[in-house]
């Protein structure tokens, strides 16, 4: 027996032993401690064997296909594996009990029938030849894996049943740590490793196994990455404390370093009133955030091809602003804030904040022909108000008198405009085709409600100025709601884990899964700092750190010059800093009950997470 086999083999023999002896309560107190665990998710880890892989069906490609599903085949749950694979893409779970009468079991596997591929869990339990042919019968019509924790009698009893799958994947051990495990390692978390000894199934050849390597976000503990967890713990007293003054009554904080979560968690409710818990999976607008996840990553898209010259004016890409003052301005500099753009203007929507009246000719307070667009419960706006008096209103608008640093929404109001006649298609469906979908990202997208139930999307304002109700699962920022939901500026939702993996995608060159997105080059060149010596810190849509740190500027102290990413005013901020390959999101809804509250940027709580982390590293 070779080294390898021998720790899988002694592992699960000391497991077994220490949990049948006296005195095992003191030892696995001390086994959770979190080097130890980490020694002992190290070990599990490598003790998962890969034992089939047709045609490299693992790691799971194609992670956004519809219809897929995980089946529990075993008298207990596999909640902690469904918990896992679903960060990485939507599954539906279903359960079978093996022990169940004929006719009831027909029953379960023909439902599975409408799914487009499946994942087969089998537990300890004795497993019928029924279930067996079964699942053999499906992996002849679809894709199947099938992951097998601790029962080898059934891989030696199936074994060429189970080679009819695409893939089969035994873990000697079963617990919640391997259930964790086995989950990132069909989705590419964790590349397989481990080995497998003839003693323990012998009609496999000895040491068999097959190797992958892991292309997606693993989750995992702190130390993984040699950060202590307690260091991390100050995370919690800092969202805690801008909690307790008010400052957002929900948020998300993900940590990720060397493509490892290494923290991840929610606080606090959706409002106030303490009725919805806030969980991870939640959703948040994400609102100028969209500046770099949405405008940004389509322009790099165009880029890549040749297709964007930077250096042509706006006209060149939108005749409409030939002969107006907005003509000669150059996309460079409308990516970089210096364009001479007003930060924003009013686009009708002024006069009914002081009036309170909705002038009839642009607003409706029911849906009717020519009024579509949603903008409250009831409210509607002219359904071409963007095409007709939205771009008029931006031509006729004032430019500042001098070229300089100047932040603006308006160029990139304009963004979906010119990636729609790049691409040949709608702004948001080319953003789901070639990035959210195959990054397997569901959350992100424009007009959550169309996808997403109300109760899992965050409310951001009680807008007494403009719509007159909650504002909750409707783009908060106006503009981006007269534009119908989807625009460059704002209007995109999604969660932390989402919002993630566009981030990882970047921060690894432009591949993300097996996908390359985007080239290095190209990331490279928007994100680092265009004129700096005009003193202007942006990159091209991106954010950069000040030129000179503050205490109170947009990073903390030791965040690097090659690290970006951008704020949102709903109280969002995601960072990518490729000196350390740390990736830092943070959601919330700090709007909730009024825009008015400053407090979140008062006490600095998100720069101040972000030093948490990078001390943390030292």
């Amino acid at each position: 027996m070779k080294k390898s086999t021998k720790k899988i083999f002694l592992f699960s023999f000391f497991i077994v032993l220490a949990l049948s002896v006296g005195g095992c309560v003191s030892w696995w107190q001390d086994w959770n401690v979190p080097k130890t665990m980490l020694q002992k998710r190290k070990l599990i880890e490598s003790s998962l064997v890969l034992l089939h892989n047709k045609d490299n069906y693992i790691p799971l490609q194609n992670l956004s296909k519809e219809r897929k599903v995980v089946v529990s085949i075993s008298k207990a749950s596999f909640s902690i594996f469904e918990e896992n694979i679903n960060l990485y893409a939507d599954f539906t779970t279903f359960h079978i009990i093996p022990s169940e009468d004929s006719l009831k079991l027909a029953a379960d596997f023909q439902s599975l029938d409408n799914f487009n591929e499946i994942v087969f869990l089998v537990g300890k339990d004795s497993i019928s030849n029924f279930i067996t042919r079964q699942i053999t019968n499906f992996a002849i019509k679809k894709p199947v894996s099938v992951t097998v924790f601790e029962n080898r009698n059934f891989i030696e009893k199936n074994q060429n049943q189970l080679l009819e799958t695409n893939a089969l994947l035994f873990c000697p051990v079963y617990n919640s740590i391997s259930e964790e495990l086995s989950a990132q390692l069909l989705c590419g978390g964790i590349g397989a490793s481990g080995v497998l000894e003839n003693e323990i199934l012998p009609n496999f050849e000895e040491e068999k196994g097959v190797f992958t390597k892991k292309n997606r976000l693993k989750y995992t503990i702190p130390e993984e990455v040699g950060i202590k967890s307690q260091d991390l713990r100050l995370i919690d007293t800092l969202v805690l404390e801008a909690m307790n003054a008010k400052a957002m009554p929900s948020a998300q904080v993900l940590v990720a370093v060397k493509g490892n979560v290494i923290y991840q968690k929610a606080f606090g409710f959706h409002t106030y009133d303490s009725t919805t818990k806030a969980e991870k999976s939640d959703i948040y607008d994400l609102a100028s955030v969209t500046k770099i996840l949405a405008s940004t990553t389509a322009y790099m898209n165009f880029y890549d091809q040749n297709r964007l010259p930077l250096d042509s004016t706006l006209s060149y890409f939108l005749p409409f602003f030939q002969g107006t003052n907005k003509d000669t301005l150059i996309l460079k500099d409308i990516l970089t804030h210096q364009a001479q753009l007003f930060p924003f203007i009013d686009f009708g929507h002024k006069e009914t904040r002081n009036h309170k009246v909705y002038p009839r000719n642009v607003f409706r307070t029911k849906k009717e022909k020519g009024f579509e667009t949603q903008l409250a419960e009831n409210l509607f706006i002219k359904t071409d108000y963007y095409k007709e008096n939205m771009l008029k209103i931006i031509a006729n608008s004032k430019l500042w008198t001098t070229k300089e640093y100047k932040y603006s929404d308006l160029g990139f109001i304009l963004a979906p405009e010119i990636i729609e006649k790049l691409a040949r298609e709608e702004f948001s469906d080319f953003l789901q085709t070639h990035f959210y979908q195959p990054l397997s990202a569901p959350t992100l997208t424009f007009k959550p409600l169309e996808k997403f139930s109300r109760s899992r999307i965050v409310p951001t304002e009680r807008d007494s100025l403009f719509r007159n109700e909650l504002v909750w699962g409707n783009v908060h920022d106006e503009a981006a709601a007269m534009r119908g939901g989807i625009s460059g500026h704002a209007g995109l939702f999604g969660n932390a884990n989402d919002v993630a993996k566009l981030l990882q995608m970047f921060l690894n060159g432009g591949t993300y899964g097996e996908t390359t997105f985007l080239k290095a080059t190209t990331i490279s060149e928007f994100t680092r700092c265009q004129f700096c010596e005009q003193g202007n810190r942006r990159g091209l849509g991106f954010d950069k750190p000040l030129l000179e740190w503050s205490p109170n500027g947009n990073t903390a102290k030791d965040a690097s010059a090659l690290s970006y990413g951008h704020f949102g005013f709903t109280g969002t901020m995601v960072w990518v800093d490729p000196a350390t390959e740390m990736v830092f999101v943070f959601l919330s809804n700090r709007v909730y009950p009024t825009r008015n509250s400053k407090m979140l940027m008062n006490l600095n709580t998100r720069t101040r997470i972000q030093q948490v982390i990078y001390d943390a590293m030292k």
